[in-house]
């Protein structure tokens, strides 16, 4: 189960950095964002993809900013750039 955690949190910091240095050279939308980062996901982690959400949120100040949260078994992540 430790394992299983650490490969979420990689996998998320992944995506998220992945999209931080890649976000301003792109600028797609956020559905394109979203499925590249779930395409990522879904190689590093397989089936276990499908209970983590994605979500586009607005950068405040022209910064990036993210936020990671669970309920009910499915994983939320927010982000400027995911």
């Amino acid at each position: 189960m430790r394992n299983l955690y650490y490969r979420l949190f990689l996998v998320i910091n992944i995506v998220i950095a992945g999209a931080v240095y890649t976000a301003p050279a792109c600028a797609a939308p956020a559905d394109s964002i979203i499925s590249i980062s779930r395409g990522v996901m879904e190689r590093l982690i397989g089936s276990r993809a499908q209970h983590i959400q994605l979500q586009v949120i607005p950068a405040p100040q022209q910064h990036d900013v993210y936020e990671i949260s669970a309920h009910k078994g499915q994983l939320l992540v927010r982000g400027s750039s995911l």
